[in-house]
């Protein structure tokens, strides 16, 4: 699935325990995300709960996922997961969320209009 690139706070949750991470890419069917001490290892069943802009609001969103890979670096660590169970609602959301930004992103931008 397209992913698109976003910096967004979010909370995941590993056996009870709860870490601040940061999203750094998003489809509808999973994303990664950075956290500054390792947090999870491949295979684990986790859940992220963050928000994203939709129409005029924020959506919650609380995912189920599974970490599929895992990448340490000078930065941290950097995970990527796949979304599970993920109902209609979520997934349409999701869907929107991407097509939008993709098509905000596609969009030339325009300089402001002069005064005359």
């Amino acid at each position: 699935a397209m992913r698109v690139k976003v910096y967004c706070a979010a909370t995941l949750s590993v056996q009870g325990l709860k870490n601040s991470v940061d999203l750094t890419e998003l489809s509808e069917s999973g994303g990664n995300f950075r956290c500054a001490t390792a947090c999870a290892s491949s295979g684990d069943a986790v859940t992220l709960n963050f928000s994203l802009p939709l129409g005029e609001q924020m959506q919650a969103f609380k995912l189920q996922a599974v970490v599929r890979n895992v990448e340490a670096d000078a930065h941290g660590h950097k995970y990527g997961v796949e979304f599970v169970e993920l109902g209609r609602a979520a997934r349409s959301a999701l869907q929107e969320w991407v097509c939008v930004t993709l098509i905000q992103l596609a969009e030339p931008k325009r300089a402001p209009a002069s005064a005359d």
